[in-house]
């Protein structure tokens, strides 16, 4: 059954309710406080992110609900290759070279 309340801070409710705190789940995924606390509260991480918080246990045992993780996709970083030649076409064409 799906959670009615919106994704974002229920994994940091959920954590504190465990006994547990972000800086746990920081500590335990490698990463910043505040770079968990966004990965907590977006709607995409990096996978390698989205099987640490899978992994991640609470105090008391209990692993993070799946309905609360975000989806994991990796993404590359910076511009789609070949927008440097595009533009460079581009500014070609609208000067009439």
């Amino acid at each position: 059954m799906e959670p009615k309340d919106p994704r974002q801070g229920r994994i940091a409710g959920w954590l504190k309710m465990s006994g547990a705190s972000v800086k746990d789940l920081a500590a335990h995924l490698g990463l910043s406080p505040a770079q968990t606390s966004r990965h907590c509260n977006a709607e995409e991480v990096p996978v390698a992110v989205l099987e640490g918080m899978r992994n991640y246990r609470a105090p008391g045992g209990q692993r993070i609900p799946e309905s609360y993780l975000p989806a994991g996709r990796d993404k590359k970083p910076g511009p789609p290759k070949g927008w440097l030649q595009q533009r460079i076409e581009q500014a070609r064409a609208e000067a009439g070279g």
